[in-house]
């Protein structure tokens, strides 16, 4: 059901909520977008919650009212959606593994064995001196990303693990959510409720992306902290059963080289634990000596470089991840807000249709009704009064707060003709009365098929033309689509736009 080309999508409606509120309000959303028509969850029972909700918070604050709505439909969509609910906590590709991953990474670090395996080690401790540089150089990194501007790469996107998770469960939930969404054997229902997994699955991933990049950042500097811890606590109780010598040996450095380079790293420890560096150049091999102080300065260089700034980052992805967590933010369609708002209004609107020199098909009326009830809410009383043949005047007992004048696009719009029933219809209208002018484009596409865009845009213009004379805008709507679900609040907020006066009729959809 194509749009009026003149018409603009309107922003998405963004609102923060919790995470488990905001997880509710996506299932339901997604539920009701893929059932429209109400097999699984009926109509009935969603305009229920929506004025139920409108009786616990108002509708000023629109987050709150979705979540109390949510609320009242949690049975009813957890009972249409049966295990998919349960299939996603399953799913989530950072859940349960934080224990894990931590003994991982403190074990991984114990066993690493930093002394070595003999009773000598080195003063350069070669495997802690890597993890220190590795860690130094991946933290000016991090520095260094969120100092630049977007366009140098400073935006923060999701981790490229995050993304190979992503995928990997969502592979894994598609599959066992088809398979879930067939419990209880109807077919039809089924297809309703795959539709509902994969818009949800969409829209809870991009929603819940940066939080779960925050809590993967935030394990990801913990098993980096705990592994280096696990690397210090190895050192002493390896060094508290064992006595180790000191010593070095090196092939191309010099006593020189390796004093310069060994006061340098471990100089920042030495000033925090009020000792000097000790001389290596009186240890190389064979000579050695007391190795506790270079364990002491490892211990302390690797806490200062890795272990803190580790922790603050931990601590700064801690707090983001907690602030989302509560007020995580959620973008919805806001033809889906506003067709939510419809549903609860209890104003019963009087509704006239009256086509003039056509005669449109049941399945066209159908088509109109619906989105008026979607403009106009639920309680719409739609009324279609006989065809006004061409030439001939409005009828006597044309009545109610809105009228609609359905005009189609196969037809050449006359100043004369269709011009003057338009004013007339206007100068007709008294105070709380709205007219809504409507072309409707099915007939002409049907007739010409692929060749209608060409006509269709002339024809626009034309009857854009004509009616603009009499200070009216037209609304210009396929009614013979197929694909009820397609553009739809594109074209409501083309109907809305096209009432005259604005605001007048009793419409519902722009509020």
């Amino acid at each position: 059901m194509p749009a009026d080309p003149a018409a603009t999508s309107a922003e998405p409606t963004r609102v923060a909520l919790r995470e488990a509120e905001a997880r509710a309000v996506l299932w339901t959303w997604s539920l009701e977008d893929a059932d429209r028509v109400g097999e699984v969850l009926a109509l009935d029972r969603r305009r229920l919650a929506s004025q139920a909700a409108t009786a616990d918070v108002g509708d000023d604050a629109l987050g709150a009212w979705l979540v109390a709505r949510a609320r009242h439909l949690g049975a009813e969509v957890t009972g249409a959606l049966g295990e998919l609910p349960r299939l996603l906590r399953r799913g989530d590709p950072l859940a349960g593994w934080t224990a894990p991953v931590l003994l991982g990474a403190l074990a991984l670090g114990a066993a690493t064995n930093a002394l070595g395996p003999q009773r000598q080690i080195s003063v350069l401790a070669a495997p802690l001196l890597l993890l220190v540089a590795w860690n130094v150089a991946v933290i000016l990194a991090i520095a260094a990303t969120s100092a630049l501007p977007p366009v140098w790469g400073g935006e923060r996107r999701p981790p490229r693990l995050l993304s190979l998770l992503q995928r990997r469960a969502r592979r894994w939930l598609e599959r066992r959510g088809s398979e879930a969404a067939l419990d209880g054997g109807d077919e039809r229902l089924a297809d309703t409720r795959r539709r509902a997994w994969r818009l949800h699955l969409d829209r809870l991933a991009s929603t819940v992306a940066p939080l779960e990049t925050a809590r993967l950042r935030r394990l990801l500097h913990l098993a980096s902290l705990t592994t280096v811890l696990g690397v210090v606590l190895g050192m002493y109780v390896r060094g508290l059963a064992f006595e180790f010598r000191a010593t070095w040996e090196s092939t191309f450095l010099g006593a020189d080289t390796i004093d310069a380079v060994l006061g340098a790293v471990l100089a920042p420890a030495a000033a925090v634990l009020g000792r000097e560096v000790p001389a290596a150049s009186a240890l190389r091999a064979p000579i050695d000596g007391p190795a506790a102080p270079w364990i002491h300065l490892w211990a302390m260089t690797a806490v200062l470089f890795v272990i803190v700034p580790r922790g603050v980052l931990a601590l700064v992805e801690h707090v983001r991840a907690a602030h989302l967590a509560r007020r995580l933010p959620v973008e919805l369609a806001t033809g889906y807000i506003k067709r939510l708002r419809a549903a609860a209004v209890t104003t019963e609107n009087d509704v006239q249709i009256v086509a003039y020199s056509h005669r449109p098909t049941d399945a066209a009326i159908r088509r109109l009704k619906s989105l008026l009830l979607d403009l106009l809410g639920p309680r719409a009383a739609l009324r279609t009064a006989s065809p006004v043949d061409y030439g001939g005047e409005l009828p006597a007992d044309w009545r109610g707060s809105l009228r609609l004048l359905l005009f189609t696009c196969a037809q050449t719009p006359e100043a004369e003709v269709h011009g003057e029933l338009a004013r007339a219809a206007r100068d007709e209208l008294v105070d709380g009365q709205g007219l809504l002018p409507v072309v409707d484009e099915g007939p002409l596409r049907s007739r010409l098929g692929a060749a209608a865009d060409d006509r269709l845009d002339s024809r626009r213009r034309a009857w854009r033309r004509v009616l603009s004379e009499v200070g009216l805008e037209p609304a210009f709507v396929d009614l013979a689509s197929d694909d009820e679900a397609a553009g739809v609040d594109a074209v409501l907020d083309a109907l809305a736009a096209r009432v005259w006066p604005p605001g007048a009729g009793g419409v519902v959809w722009t509020g």
